[in-house]
């Protein structure tokens, strides 16, 4: 009997500040979703509100560590979740909020990539902000969903960058190895500080992570120059390898034999 798919929820946070978002998205994360789902979380050992952070919020995996930005925290999630036997990773973050079945539709979504790529849905600010180069998809995907197997073939995030570009780097690698997919039932509202509708603030943690940005834009820069292209042959690869196996698999499974037809027996004497 196959298992009810599992997604790991990974949402970093830091400061006294993030604790009422990271509960509603918490909230809403388990509540909408139609899976056996795990919110992982990562606490910075020099947070100030350390002590309020691991006995108020709610979480199913935790890892402390030094104090990193998002790249490498995120990474770290990664490790944990993997290590507790998770196929599913979401790429989250504790201003955002899910609407109902947000988890199965995205997974339908992935499977329809065979497995392999990254999914996505409508967050209130990009939903009008259309590619222009790739028709029907957004122009950045701020929230995903993918699996291990697929972050660890490309590489994971660039060397060197901290916080900023790195929904840019899965959007791209996604598209050009046609793997990435706009699920249009699936809504995960990002309720940034910029939109002022909403009680996230702009804290110290995000200006410190506003600091990075030139650094970032410049890693990003090199990554599409000169790595772009060993991430994507890499997702080639692995796709490629899971449509073997999948052609495989339907090559060796048992054909249902034809059912058979008793008729009736007839019999003539001639006299």
């Amino acid at each position: 009997m196959p298992q009810e798919p599992r997604v790991a929820i990974l949402a970093p946070v830091r400061g006294e500040t993030r604790i009422k978002p990271f509960m509603r998205m918490a909230d809403s994360a388990l509540l909408e979703g139609a899976c056996n789902n795990m919110l992982f979380t990562y606490f910075d050992i020099d947070d100030p509100a350390l002590g309020r952070l691991t006995t108020e919020l709610p979480y199913d995996g935790l890892v402390v560590g030094p104090r990193v930005r998002l790249a490498k925290s995120w990474t770290a999630l990664v490790n944990a979740a993997e290590h507790e036997g998770f196929e599913y990773l979401f790429f989250g973050a504790d201003d955002i909020t899910f609407s109902q079945g947000w988890d199965s539709n995205l997974i339908e979504s992935l499977n329809s990539t065979g497995g392999i790529g990254w999914s996505y849905g409508f967050d209130g600010i990009w939903d009008h902000t259309l590619s222009k180069r790739s028709p029907g998809h957004l122009e950045l995907p701020c929230h995903w969903l993918t699996t291990v197997e697929t972050f660890r073939a490309c590489g994971g995030f660039p060397e060197g960058m901290q916080h900023f570009y790195l929904d840019n780097v899965m959007r791209d690698i996604g598209l050009a190895t046609d793997t990435l997919t706009l699920n249009r039932d699936v809504r995960i509202e990002h309720h940034h500080w910029s939109r002022r509708d909403n009680d996230v603030v702009r804290d110290q943690t995000y200006n410190d992570s506003l600091a990075e940005t030139r650094g970032d834009q410049a890693m990003y820069a090199h990554w599409r120059k000169y790595l772009i292209g060993d991430a994507i042959n890499a997702v080639l690869a692995l796709r490629d390898k899971r449509d073997k196996v999948t052609a495989l698999e339907r090559a060796s499974a048992p054909r249902p034999r034809a059912a058979l037809t008793l008729g009736t027996s007839h019999s003539s004497q001639i006299s």
